[in-house]
């Protein structure tokens, strides 16, 4: 892979939710089921931010972790035909 984040960014992975069909047969959307967050494997991460005193904070994720994020946060962008999700540190919530 050759895209590498800058800053504090963050390249996710994101893990696709299983649908799940009810006892009756109907499969929901995942915009039913209500989550308001998305899981995702880190694959690349920036450098970290720079502070104003010209020092650089490191990031605290690293690859391979699992983040979890807020469903509309990022940028959805697409890398030999994958699809990834560039997101800042600050808005991941955690990792598993």
């Amino acid at each position: 892979m050759k895209f590498k984040p800058l800053s504090n960014r963050v390249l996710v992975e994101a893990v696709e939710d299983v649908e799940k069909a009810t006892k009756s047969g109907i499969v929901l959307p995942d915009t039913a089921n209500g989550k308001q967050y998305v899981k995702g494997t880190v694959v690349a991460i920036g450098p970290g931010k720079f502070t104003d005193s010209g020092g650089q904070l490191p990031l605290s994720v690293k690859i391979g972790d699992v983040a979890i994020f807020e469903k509309y946060s990022g940028t959805e962008i697409t890398i030999e035909n994958n699809k990834y999700i560039v997101v800042r540190e600050d808005e991941i919530l955690g990792i598993e």
